[in-house]
């Protein structure tokens, strides 16, 4: 496993980086999902939640902007 980002926004991490890290995971929960149904996401047929979690500063405010990425 490689770990592409590490880091809380708002301190070693930009906005826009975090933003770039939820749009990497979300093509990671992707990518899992076309192994899992064998190509075919029309096996998909309710995702039942989508959560987003960002590690921060207690400060950062734009959270709801980072998690658009994904």
């Amino acid at each position: 496993m490689v770990v592409k980002y590490t880091g809380w926004l708002g301190e070693a991490l930009s906005q826009e980086t975090g933003y770039e890290a939820a749009r990497l995971a979300a093509l990671n929960v992707l990518s899992q999902l076309t192994l899992a149904t064998e190509g075919d996401l029309s096996k998909v047929h309710e995702l039942v939640k989508v959560s987003g979690f960002v590690a921060c500063r207690s400060d950062f405010i734009n959270i709801p902007a980072v998690v658009k990425g994904a």
